[in-house]
């Protein structure tokens, strides 16, 4: 049986299980990555389809056909535009449908903010940035690094919460952000 696999909002294929089976093996390719083939119903992650068909010879008996050449991306859920438009906003989501952003959240990404500061003569302004999705495996302290210059090269300059508040910032950029995950994921399941 041939696969296409969805691998890092690309699809990739067709290729004989055995291929991406070495590819998952190599690191090519995750568990968590989504394929579909002929005879399946809908995409599903590479995980469960090898635990529901170990040899791959044929597709899942209650499978029935569909289109014969797969959808260019895995099938956007019917509330995907509902979806994004809640999430307007938020850097790093774009292309992600409510189905990849689960993925995501079980490879470890999250929702963080950064923080920074300014300093005008004796006065001293905080504030957050807007709301970032760090996947799983991507580095937290990166998108929060010109936040970071930024408090220290404009925020010292107040006192006394510039120094103060130049240190808090820094801190807590370093050390990835603000997690909000559990409040943003709050939201969007109450606006479903």
């Amino acid at each position: 049986m041939d696969l296409y696999l969805h691998h890092q909002g690309q699809q990739l294929g067709p290729y004989p299980l055995q291929t991406v089976q070495e590819m998952l093996r190599q690191g090519d390719a995750s568990a968590s990555d989504l394929v579909w083939g002929e005879g399946m119903p809908e995409w599903m992650p590479l995980s469960a389809f090898l635990a529901q068909n170990p040899s791959g010879t044929a597709a899942p008996a209650s499978a029935a056909p569909i289109q014969p050449v797969p959808p260019r991306n895995p099938a956007p859920s019917q509330n995907s535009d509902a979806f994004a438009r809640r999430l307007v906003g938020v850097h790093g989501v774009s292309g992600l449908t409510p189905e990849n952003l689960q993925l995501e959240l079980q490879r470890g990404g999250k929702f963080v903010f950064y923080q920074y500061c300014i300093s005008i003569l004796v006065m001293t302004f905080k504030r957050s940035s807007g709301v970032y999705f760090i996947r799983g495996g991507e580095s937290t302290i990166k998108p929060g690094l010109g936040f970071t210059i930024l408090s220290l090269v404009l925020g010292w300059w107040g006192i006394p919460w510039g120094p103060i508040w130049t240190i808090s910032t820094t801190v807590t950029n370093c050390t990835g952000g603000k997690d909000v995950t559990p409040k943003v994921m709050a939201a969007l399941n109450q606006g479903r």
